[in-house]
């Protein structure tokens, strides 16, 4: 199973342990499966060896989804608090080129520092609907960049000292910018969470996410094929079940068959001692009366 995920280590080598995990309880099930068809045991030693071997898989199917949460949660917080932060460093995630450094990069002279300080929460001046003539309007900073105080306060001046930044062209770089921090932004400990989590549970919502919990992992996947495996095997124990309970219920009737068979013959040979105590004292009477 590993071959599709070689190698995740952003986890600390979890990700590598939960693939040996899985890899290990398939076989394990596997040669049970084998083993067992060419003994034709007893179904009751079946489910007695069975039951063990398939809670192997069957525990190492919920440190996958566990470890699969983990690395969905902890992925789509970095990227939530990258968005929340305009990227501005932060201890919670790595990957990340900060919205103020892009907007510098763009307009030479302002500094990062001041860019952060103007910028509003969010996505600037596309939160609202309304014609790109309305958004530029205020002090110009550049082509589609501009800093904006409210209605009331056409002077220019005012603008720059009190506004916030938004225009069309600062609305797209946004939207650029928040596109990378959802393919590359990562938390500290998970730098490949993305990649970890692909090789994990395979690319199911087609998205920055990869997969989130509440959604089965793709049928190829690795925890997808283990997951099918623990559901035939459990299919299975339970015909086990069944099976033992019949030839338990068989053996019962067996033994009750024996048992009356048992207590029918004691009884006769009761009868028949009493029989013969009854003739003996007969024959006694007689011989007494000569």
């Amino acid at each position: 199973m590993s071959e599709g995920g070689g190698g995740g280590v952003g986890a600390g080598g979890i990700i590598t342990g939960i693939f040996d995990s899985i890899d290990s309880g398939i076989q394990t099930w596997l040669d049970f499966g084998l083993a067992e068809e060419q003994s034709n045991a007893q179904p009751c030693v079946q489910l007695q060896k069975g039951g063990p071997k398939l809670e192997k898989l069957r525990k190492a199917v919920g440190k996958g989804r566990a470890a699969a949460e983990v690395l969905s949660l902890s992925g789509r917080q970095a990227v939530e608090r990258a968005l929340q932060r305009h990227g501005v460093p932060d201890s919670r995630y790595v990957g990340v080129q900060s919205f103020p450094a892009v907007i510098a990069d763009h307009i030479p002279g302002v500094s990062t520092s001041e860019i952060r300080r103007r910028l509003p929460e969010g996505r600037p001046s596309g939160t609202r609907s309304g014609p790109d003539t309305v958004r530029n309007r205020g002090a110009k900073l550049a082509e589609g960049v501009y800093v904006w105080a409210g209605s009331g306060h056409p002077d220019y001046l005012y603008h720059l000292a009190q506004g916030t930044l938004r225009g069309d062209r600062l609305r797209a770089w946004y939207d650029t910018w928040a596109d990378r921090v959802r393919t590359d932004a990562a938390h500290p400990a998970e730098p490949q969470w993305r990649i970890d989590l692909a090789a994990l549970t395979g690319d199911v919502t087609g998205d920055w996410r990869i997969w989130v919990p509440g959604l089965d992992p793709a049928p190829d996947s690795p925890l997808g094929i283990a997951m099918e495996i623990v559901a035939d095997g459990e299919i299975y124990l339970n015909e086990l079940i069944a099976r033992c309970a019949q030839e338990q219920a068989r053996g019962q009737d067996r033994l009750d068959e024996q048992l009356d068979l048992a207590e029918a013959d004691i009884e006769r040979r009761r009868q028949l001692g009493l029989a013969v105590a009854a003739a003996a004292a007969v024959v006694g009477v007689g011989l007494t009366s000569r």
